[in-house]
């Protein structure tokens, strides 16, 4: 069979760009009707036509969306001539299709971990992923590590991760939005570069029946505008807490979230009320290493009390740091809530006593992308007719965020714990100075007080 296929396709200018992106990992997309799923589906088949003898691999979160919608689109596309040989091959059965040329296109879903096995038990020259927003880490990542697929003549073709996606916070949102690294590249792609593509009126009619927050998100293409999806903090609360200008409190404390397995980050916080000074990450799994920085950040910054998440490995935090003569308390996620008729346990109720912080104004946090993605991302549920909520368990959000939130558990620990503590008469005020310089300036003189920092207006 020749290589050279003729398709009735005329990419619009955003896909062109798309196609001849250099990168290794391209995400394209970002909003509905963009014409992205095409896009992922041109670019399989035309890498299994141009590299004779290459494996291809494309899937969805699940496998029944991707038969439903996916394979619809790429068979559709894929000329009759190159059906009808004899060499065309279909298994449904097994998820795979064969070109003449002998190529194959591979499909299937990750949704579990035999599903990811199953299809990463192969070797790939280029992998495919279908709304990735809906596809954990993980298996990303895995995949990722299955594309060193040589071709039959020994040779190397151009290995890519290619990726279609609606907005999402998220792993997808960290790797390509705010922080892409090296070999990264993010092109968006808006119903109105296709318009040739779509019926009359599309976009008009989505404005009519959208919510506000969804005509941002799946029409204007904004990663930020997620606060329809059941999210607890909205995005544009957290991001006017970033460097917010407070009134710092006499209220020193530390919050901890200590790290469990699979990588989890051992996560210090330290504020006064509810500004965050310091956000301390790592991954160190000896719990006595951890305790100890705890306790020189306790003495250093004079603080008044330890709150340390009881889950997992936190009753051993909680133990050692109590031996160390430190004022420590536990928090024990699945506590019941003081409102049991309101929230489903005590880690909900701490959320949404956070959320309301947020809401007024009362919070103040650095500019850390984690921590960032981690609040806007966390959602919750109605778990009954009461109408009972319930935050989404650590579990779930992992494979969301790619990831444990351990960054914003912490911080939601610091500030529950802040909620227990006594206002002191004594006032601090935040100033414009940088977090690696905290003392401030005080308004009248330069005297310090007792926890050695600047008073203000006394």
């Amino acid at each position: 069979m020749e290589t050279k296929v003729s398709l009735n396709y005329i990419p619009n200018p955003k896909q062109k760009i798309a196609h001849e992106a250099v990168e290794r990992n391209k995400l394209y997309g970002g909003a509905v009707g963009g014409g992205k799923t095409y896009w992922l589906c041109i670019e399989a088949f035309f890498h299994a036509i141009k590299y004779p003898g290459s494996r291809v691999c494309m899937v969805r979160h699940h496998l029944s969306t991707f038969k439903n919608s996916t394979l619809i689109t790429l068979l559709k596309l894929i000329p009759d001539a190159v059906k009808n040989h004899p060499k065309w091959g279909h298994n449904q059965q097994d998820g795979k299709i064969t070109l003449p040329n002998g190529s194959v296109i591979a499909y299937g879903g990750v949704g579990t971990p035999e599903e990811v096995q199953k299809i990463g038990s192969t070797e790939f020259s280029l992998i495919c992923l279908d709304e990735a927003s809906e596809i954990a880490l993980e298996p990303f990542l895995f995949l990722s590590s299955r594309l060193r697929w040589k071709l039959p003549d020994g040779t190397i073709p151009p290995y890519n991760m290619l990726l279609a996606s609606n907005p999402a916070h998220g792993w997808l949102k960290e790797k390509f939005i705010d922080s892409p690294g090296e070999g990264f590249i993010f092109i968006q792609a808006l119903p109105s570069d296709n318009m040739e593509n779509l019926p009359e009126g599309y976009i008009d009619n989505l404005r009519k029946i959208y919510p506000e927050e969804w005509i941002q998100k799946y029409l204007e293409g904004d990663w930020n505008a997620l606060s329809g999806d059941n999210v607890v903090i909205p995005h544009d609360w957290v991001m006017a807490a970033v460097d917010r200008e407070i009134t710092i409190e006499d209220k020193p404390l530390i919050g901890v979230d200590p790290a469990g397995t699979g990588g989890d980050e051992n996560v210090i916080i330290y504020m006064r009320g509810g500004c965050v000074m310091d956000v301390s990450a790592n991954r160190q799994q000896d719990p006595m290493i951890s305790c100890g920085r705890i306790s020189r950040m306790f003495y250093d910054k004079n603080c008044k009390r330890v709150m340390v998440e009881t889950d997992g490995m936190g009753e051993i935090f909680l133990s050692r740091l109590r031996e160390m003569g430190i004022k420590a308390s536990g928090f024990r996620s699945g506590s019941k809530s003081s409102k049991p008729d309101k929230y489903y346990n005590l880690k909900t109720e701490a959320w949404f006593y956070v959320r309301g912080l947020f809401e007024d104004g009362k919070v103040s946090i650095p500019k850390d992308d984690k921590l960032i993605n981690q609040l806007c991302a966390t959602t919750y549920e109605i778990r009954d007719s009461g109408g009972k909520l319930k935050i989404t368990s650590k579990k779930d959000m992992k494979g969301k965020m790619g990831g444990s939130p351990d960054r914003a558990d912490a911080l939601i620990v610091a500030l529950w714990c802040g909620k227990f503590m006594r206002d002191s008469s004594r006032d601090f005020t935040r100033g414009n100075s940088s977090r690696g310089n905290q003392m401030h300036h005080l308004l009248n003189g330069s005297s310090k007080d007792g926890y050695g920092w600047d008073k203000v207006g006394l």
